[in-house]
């Protein structure tokens, strides 16, 4: 409705009006914005990503995870925190981890309001299998409310999500601890959203419209959800975000959703 209203507005003001145009000419133009109303602005954060780990991916999707060589490969220091034991690296090398994280070519980010937990779960197993131990943090509204949309999107007017968007309840990402001086700083990895590894009080604020009125919690890299214990362990939840990554595509979002509502998908 909101976006009708948008057109009819821009209509209103525009050089022709709608007493200009014929009936069918304001039936498609309708049509077509209602037919958009849901699809992403623009892919990721509009650049062209260089997938230098491209490497040829076929048979199990679940076994991805496995086929993925990073350079910082090798078994590392790990620390307890919060109850669980995570990897401790440089700052340089949490930067490196980034940047190869956002090179995996079969990690989609091009829809992003939505699989948070499954990436998260992804990349802390290509880790693991790298010998890197992370965990995982997940930021929750305490009213329940979608007041998280990160500070990236906020300035960005051509923001990846569809229109209508307007926050997460939740939102999730795997961490490892780097070492500033004589402290250890839990970072965080929201790979697509941030463009770079960033202490996990920093992105609370970035995500947080209100951050009075959100929780941090600290779980183990097979928690897939927040509020349950149930561990994934060393399984992959991927194969799912990637088949419905390519419905997105054939369909439009819009009858993707319609789609998988209707229980079609």
């Amino acid at each position: 409705m909101l976006k009708l209203l948008y057109v009819l507005t821009i209509f209103m003001y525009a050089s022709i009006s709608l007493a200009e145009m014929t009936v069918d000419q304001i039936v498609l133009e309708l049509n077509n914005m209602a037919a958009t109303a849901t699809d992403a602005v623009t892919n990721c954060d509009g650049k062209d990503r260089q997938h230098n780990l491209n490497i040829e991916l076929s048979g199990d999707p679940s076994l991805y995870h496995k086929k993925i060589k990073l350079s910082l490969n090798g078994e590392r220091q790990s620390e307890t925190y919060k109850g669980d034991s995570v990897s401790v690296l440089t700052k340089e090398e949490a930067d490196k981890l980034f940047q190869e994280f956002s090179q995996i070519s079969y990690m989609k980010f091009d829809y992003l309001h939505d699989g948070c937990f499954a990436r998260a779960h992804e990349f802390a197993l290509i880790a693991k299998e790298n010998g890197i131990e992370m965990g995982k943090v997940f930021l929750t509204d305490s009213n329940d409310d979608a007041s998280l949309y990160p500070k990236e999107w906020r300035d960005n007017d051509k923001a990846p999500v569809p229109n209508g968007f307007y926050g997460w309840r939740y939102h999730v990402t795997p961490y490892v601890l780097v070492r500033e001086g004589n402290k250890l700083v839990p970072y965080v990895f929201d790979v697509g959203v941030s463009e770079g590894a960033k202490p996990v009080d920093q992105w609370r604020k970035d995500t947080s419209f209100r951050t009075n009125q959100t929780e941090l919690t600290y779980r183990d890299r097979g928690i897939m959800f927040p509020g349950t214990n149930y561990s994934y362990g060393d399984s992959s939840n991927i194969e799912g975000q990637l088949q419905d990554q390519e419905n997105m595509r054939s369909l439009g979002i819009n009858e993707f959703l319609y789609q998988r509502e209707q229980g079609w998908l």
